[in-house]
């Protein structure tokens, strides 16, 4: 059985949903079981909620009802100036993913496709066909020799960067950011290592406890955040929450899946995966389109905070967290499900890998539309209400245009998770000079009109230029590739069978 055999008995199956007993994103059947569920589990079962989608979800919701009470922390404890040396921090960390290269979606996808020959075994290690256990193991081990060397890396990086930059900062003398940066870089960097382990389990399809962790990470560090801030952490604040984030992924890693690594890792080395040529050129692409994506969207945020100041970059920061958030919700509905489509891709199950996406995309778009309009009409409210706590967050208007932007980002982004989980990642040339282009745009927009300017660029750049150009080649691509395999595969029976 597997590690979380109490919860994913049915994961044994390699055919089976990581989260049910039936097919991920399989519509509801009404049978008297079903009919007996409460209505909550009813209407969860209609939204194509499975409990992996559910636990992502949850982590991410979390931050919309945890988000109220920080903002009245950090109102209360915070400045104007550390609100914005705090929001600054999570950006300039978060430039930790572009060092990751996209590996972790490489490992996924690989992972996924091997997974179709394996099974768990009685003691929670896996069995099944040699020669996939092998190249498994083989993905392991590479991706976490890599990942060791390019922690450091990031770490030295970004702590140069972020010295730079702080310092540079206006009230940078009054604020006390120096040692709580290099100790949040420090923590990053631990956990930084550990992300091809989780990968594989994501790929193995344990998608539930993955995120169930996510969820408790997400709950505990909230609760960390509002106990340093009442004590007058300060920008220590993220340091103990990133501390706390390294204890809880250990400790699934090690309490769960411990004889799962232990397989792996000591898996025979007589099949090994060559990562040159079979990872490089799908994990390559992926990364410079990571890369020159930064020009879509964080470059804004760099560019507000150092020409703007730190209160205006703390009002972009603060509202940008919330929409993001809700984004991140909300692509649950299809991320969760990257290890099925990649399954059900290699089977070539064409079918049931569109009707999954098209299906649980749908509701996702329509559930992100009206909840960042519910932000929106919040802050006209309390911009209407003259309430003090207004001044931290953007106007009505540029939060508005955020908004657009971000749910025209969520369907380009289901799009590309559905082609990716193909293992291509074509028109990385029209991608580059695409991104090039928003650069430009948001550069001239910030340095023109401010914040606004930012939020009114990265909404017609997202909705008018990027996603048109992402839908035809969905289109293009999805029928191209679908034809060509069939063509394929009904080529290869006709030899077989001598027609």
């Amino acid at each position: 059985m597997s590690p979380d055999d109490s919860n994913d008995a049915d994961a044994a199956s390699p055919n089976a949903s990581a989260a049910t007993g039936e097919p991920i994103g399989a519509p509801p059947v009404e049978t008297d079981s079903l009919q007996r569920r409460s209505w909550p589990r009813r209407a969860l079962n209609r939204l194509e909620i499975d409990r992996a989608t559910f636990f992502a979800m949850s982590a991410r919701y979390w931050k919309l009802v945890a988000g109220p009470i920080t903002v009245l922390l950090i109102a209360r404890y915070f400045s104007p100036e550390v609100q914005g040396y705090f929001y600054m921090f999570n950006t300039v960390l978060g430039f930790q993913t572009y060092f990751e290269i996209s590996i972790p979606q490489a490992i996924v996808m690989n992972t996924s496709h091997l997974w179709s020959k394996l099974q768990w075994s009685t003691d929670g290690g896996l069995t099944g066909d040699a020669g996939a256990l092998a190249r498994l193991g083989s993905l392991l081990r590479t991706a976490a020799a890599a990942f060791a060397a390019l922690a450091v890396v990031s770490g030295i990086t970004l702590a140069a960067v972020g010295i730079w930059m702080f310092s540079r900062a206006e009230s940078s003398d009054q604020i006390d950011w120096f040692f709580p940066w290099l100790g949040l870089v420090g923590f990053a960097v631990l956990t930084f290592a550990l992300t091809p382990f989780l990968s594989v389990l994501e790929g193995c399809h344990q998608v539930r406890p993955v995120y169930r962790m996510h969820l408790t990470r997400e709950i505990v560090g909230n609760l960390v955040v509002w106990g340093t801030m009442a004590a007058g952490a300060n920008l220590w604040v993220p340091v103990f929450v990133m501390a706390v984030r390294l204890l809880i992924e250990i400790g699934l890693l090690i309490g769960s899946y411990r004889r799962l690594f232990g397989t792996l890792w000591h898996a025979p080395r007589t099949d090994s995966l060559d990562w040159r040529l079979e990872v490089m050129p799908f994990q390559i692409r992926l990364f410079l389109k990571g890369v020159f994506a930064f020009l879509r969207s964080d470059l804004m945020h760099v560019l507000v905070f150092n020409l703007q100041g730190p209160v205006v970059g703390g009002q972009m920061g603060l509202t940008w967290t919330i929409l993001s958030s809700i984004r991140n919700a909300c692509s649950s509905w299809v991320r969760t499900r990257v290890p099925q489509l990649g399954t059900l891709i290699q089977k070539r199950d064409w079918n049931e890998a569109d009707r999954i996406l098209f299906r649980v995309g749908r509701i996702a778009v329509v559930v992100m539309t009206a909840l960042v309009l519910a932000v929106v009409a919040v802050i006209v409210l309390m911009n209407a209400g003259a309430l003090h706590i207004a001044d931290r967050f953007l106007g009505p208007a540029p939060t508005f245009f955020l908004a657009i932007g971000l749910v025209a980002a969520l369907i380009k982004e289901f799009q590309w998770l559905y082609l990716h989980a193909h293992g291509r990642s074509p028109y990385l040339g029209f991608s580059v000079v695409g991104s090039l282009v928003c650069g430009v745009v948001i550069v001239a927009a910030v340095m023109s009109h401010g914040a606004t300017g930012a939020a009114v660029a990265f909404a017609l750049l997202q909705a008018i230029f990027l996603l048109p150009l992402s839908t035809w080649a969905f289109g293009h691509l999805r029928r191209q590739w679908h034809n060509d395999d069939a063509s394929a595969a009904t080529s290869v029976t006709s030899t077989a069978t001598g027609v």
